[in-house]
């Protein structure tokens, strides 16, 4: 299930939001530091904004259309899936055409996050979705 492909991930950030909750209730020495250091880990994780973009979509926080739903849910609910599942191709699908793929949807999100109608919600939203295209992208020219 997603949940046990993210068990480890889920323990990461629950360790991470606790830490968080310690640092902004108990000031003392070397808090800020430590307050810091948890930011920059969850700033620098991708996989939890992922999570994160996901909850939100679920919850209908962040209001995407249908099939840019569907797409997030697709391209994120399944992060051990292959290139193809997560684009939404067929199993056999050419580098090629993964890589046109993946490229196309970065650059539509992309459009998405500066549009000036897009909320801040969608605008970080989709900045997320750009990011994990490019995940995508690097996995492909890595095994090429």
């Amino acid at each position: 299930t997603q949940f046990t492909m993210r068990r480890d991930l889920l323990k990461a950030r629950s360790t991470l939001v606790a830490l968080s909750t310690l640092v902004h209730h108990h000031p003392g020495p070397g808090v800020d530091r430590l307050a810091d250091d948890v930011e920059r880990v969850v700033a620098g994780a991708h996989e939890l904004a992922e999570l994160q973009l996901l909850v939100d979509v679920r919850a209908g926080a962040v209001r995407l259309d249908e099939d840019e739903q569907v797409e997030v849910e697709r391209l994120v609910a399944s992060p051990a899936a292959n290139a193809a599942t997560r684009l939404g191709l067929p199993p056999d699908a050419s580098p090629r055409q993964l890589q046109v793929t993946a490229l196309a949807q970065h650059d539509r999100w992309a459009v998405r996050a500066e549009h000036p109608m897009s909320s801040v919600e969608v605008a970080a939203a989709a900045r997320v979705v750009q990011r994990s295209y490019e995940v995508i992208l690097s996995g492909l020219v890595a095994a090429v």
